[in-house]
């Protein structure tokens, strides 16, 4: 399979789908199936990130991306928060940084990022915002 999910950390809060050579967007769902479950089975918020391998991976986009990207945004569990994917593809980053800045919906849902430095900025940053917001409510 050219599509896996493990958990990135030993406290499982970040779920990795981890996609090498000439994945499909079958495979995708497939291990959405098995990261559903993992996530399911913790009690706390998970973040999801999308890796690749290698070069094939990073640079091979399945037809109907868009489409696919968003159902599977409405696939996350409850308590998934945040997917962040890494790409070097200019096109997707400059999407993300455009959307992001207009819709906070997609700015607490799906990003995308050039590293997994990157991503965890954003997920930190993602927590400290669950944080505050929380703490507005009690």
């Amino acid at each position: 399979m050219t599509v896996s999910t493990r958990w990135y950390d030993d406290e499982e809060v970040v779920l990795v789908y981890d996609f090498s050579g000439r994945w499909t967007w079958d495979e995708v769902y497939a291990a959405h199936k098995y990261g559903e479950a993992m996530a399911k089975a913790k009690p706390h918020i998970i973040f999801v990130l999308g890796i690749t391998s290698d070069d094939i991976a990073g640079k091979h986009i399945p037809r109907g991306a868009v489409s696919h990207l968003s159902n599977l945004s409405r696939l996350l569990t409850d308590n998934a928060d945040l997917a962040v994917i890494v790409t070097l593809n200019n096109m997707w980053l400059s999407l993300d940084r455009a959307v992001s800045k207009i819709s906070k919906v997609y700015a607490n849902s799906i990003r995308f990022a050039k590293s997994e430095e990157e991503a965890f900025k954003l997920f930190e940053a993602r927590k400290a915002q669950l944080l505050k917001e929380s703490s507005k409510d009690t």
